[in-house]
């Protein structure tokens, strides 16, 4: 799934607006996907999902992530614990360590201008 995911707020006479001439596009790839894998050091928000399809889409939603770690086992509430990350397992291939509670997601970014 390929979703324009970065929008830029532009105030004009205490008017506000989004202004979307540059659009960051995530795609999550099966081939950027690991079961049995973390990556660690670069965590930059954690919250607790329903699913795996929400922990994606709040990724779109936050700018600087790239990627995510999904706790494969819900805890006592139902909800599994979603980490987003700030950083692939191609920039950081060092920081992609075996852990088999969860599973790794990253995505091919991409920038689109819309002048």
């Amino acid at each position: 799934m390929r979703l324009c995911t970065h929008c830029v707020p532009v105030f004009f006479n205490n008017a506000s607006f989004l202004r979307t001439d540059n659009c960051r596009q995530l795609e999550f790839r099966p081939d950027h996907t690991f079961d049995g894998k973390r990556l660690e050091k670069h965590v930059i928000r954690t919250i607790e999902v329903m699913d795996g399809d929400f922990c994606e889409t709040v990724c779109y939603m936050e700018p600087s992530c790239v990627s995510y770690n999904l706790k494969k086992v819900a805890g006592d509430n139902g909800r599994y614990k979603c980490e987003l990350n700030n950083s692939t397992f191609e920039e950081q291939k060092n920081k992609l360590e075996e852990n088999s509670k969860y599973l790794y997601r990253g995505a091919k970014v991409s920038f689109t201008s819309y002048e």
